[in-house]
């Protein structure tokens, strides 16, 4: 495999604070189609790189990073700079799949560690449907922390700055979903089958548990520590 040198930043690379990072590896201008206002709206922020370097910089930089590569990247060995790819991004590697790409290429993208596939150029709807369904890698009753949050599944315990945090059955298991996706966005929809499923409204229901763990946070730490943040149409995401 071949790595060439870094090249200049590219424009409408600027970071969108507070969003999801997405490095998309590939060349050509049919990779990324929208403004950076609407991926801000879907609550992502995408950076594209022409050379293989400078993208697994961004994801050793941000371990929250998801390394697109375009199944088209002009490279020695397109297996080779997956398993790198893989190898070296904490978030994982989806395979960038355009327009009369070959189907084959998925099975070997797979058997590296290729967390999936995506559809180029990306969009950011479709982008937000492909993140919010990747599987999360994540021990049902580890403790993980967020900032100076903390949601512990094996002890059913919330905890802000080392404070105990008083939250609903219901509030408890959106709050372990919000930290299992984070930085991503936790799509509204999901959360309603997940947690109101059985409700007259789930979407509604999903609403007030989010308010109610809002109010918790806020009883518990300095205003504006750790809030929820609501992605317009899409739907919810810790913002730390």
């Amino acid at each position: 495999m071949t790595l060439l040198a870094p090249p200049a930043s590219r424009a409408g690379d600027d970071p969108i604070a507070g969003a999801a990072k997405v490095v998309v590896l590939g060349r050509g201008p049919r990779l990324v189609r929208g403004t950076p206002a609407e991926y801000r709206r879907a609550g992502i922020a995408v950076h594209t790189r022409e050379e293989i370097l400078p993208a697994l910089t961004d994801v050793v930089h941000d371990r929250h990073a998801i390394l697109v590569v375009a199944a088209d990247f002009p490279c020695d060995d397109l297996v080779g700079t997956l398993e790198v790819a893989v190898a070296t991004s904490g978030a994982g590697v989806l395979l960038g799949m355009p327009v009369g790409a070959a189907p084959s290429l998925a099975a070997p993208a797979l058997d590296v560690g290729v967390r999936g596939m995506v559809s180029l150029p990306l969009s950011p709807d479709r982008l937000a449907r492909e993140l919010s369904a990747l599987p999360i890698a994540a021990d049902p009753l580890a403790a993980i922390s967020v900032g100076e949050l903390t949601v512990d599944a094996g002890r059913h315990r919330v905890e802000l700055a080392g404070r105990p945090v008083e939250v609903t059955p219901r509030e408890f298991d959106l709050l372990w979903d919000l930290v299992r996706c984070h930085p991503r966005v936790a799509p509204i929809g999901e959360l309603a089958r997940a947690h109101a499923g059985g409700t007259a409204d789930p979407l509604a229901t999903v609403r007030v548990a989010v308010a109610g763990v809002r109010r918790s946070l806020e009883a518990t730490a300095a205003r504006g520590a750790t809030a929820i943040e609501t992605v317009r149409g899409v739907g919810y995401r810790l913002a730390v």
